[in-house]
């Protein structure tokens, strides 16, 4: 039982960070630096993961890497801080949980994977979710909150379903650091470009 506990206890601590992401963007940070938000997410990570795995891409898996983290890392991160700075948290969170619907859509046409029913009991309680959400919430929905959120989704979904048809070499955290640099590499001087300096 005390195991059980245990595993349940680590489990909720993805969840819990991940919506309380949205609080913080909301209620903390400024709303009009979304890249150097998305810079400072994703170049500190990917310094401490590069150092802990020491593995260069090699070959085709430059050009793959920096595609994945186009899609994973650099378009996720600057339209999910936009989606987390203009939509009340409960929204932007119950958005983007119809992940795994378009995952599941995009991998049967792709990559010709079978839907399971469990998948598709769980997708459609997410669409209920998130049709009671909006349909209930108080709040006016704002449409640029909601278009971003709905992009960061699928922008994340494909680069998935390209990393499951390309299936790196490398174990995933390697993968994930490669992804994290890179976007770190092309965010900062944009962010520097677009946003100024560093925000108070």
């Amino acid at each position: 039982m005390e195991g059980r506990l245990r595993a349940v206890a680590i489990t909720a601590i993805a969840p819990l960070a991940w919506g309380g992401y949205y609080v913080v963007v909301r209620n903390v940070l400024p709303d009009d630096v979304p890249l150097f938000g998305a810079a400072v997410r994703a170049l500190p990570a990917g310094l401490v993961l590069m150092l802990l795995t020491r593995t260069l891409p090699r070959g085709a898996w430059w050009w793959r890497s920096a595609i994945v983290s186009l899609l994973t890392m650099v378009g996720f991160l600057i339209l999910i801080y936009l989606a987390g700075a203009r939509l009340p948290s409960s929204i932007a969170s119950t958005v983007m949980a119809l992940n795994p619907v378009v995952m599941m859509l995009l991998s049967l046409l792709l990559l010709r994977e079978r839907l399971r029913r469990v998948a598709l009991l769980g997708a459609a309680a997410g669409l209920v979710g998130v049709a009671l959400l909006v349909g209930v919430s108080a709040t006016p929905i704002d449409p640029v909150g909601l278009v971003a959120s709905v992009a960061a989704m699928l922008s994340g979904a494909i680069g998935y379903v390209l990393t499951q048809r390309w299936r790196p070499p490398v174990p995933p955290t390697t993968f994930v650091a490669w992804q994290l640099m890179w976007a770190g590499v092309i965010l900062t001087p944009i962010a520097l470009v677009f946003e100024g300096s560093r925000p108070r």
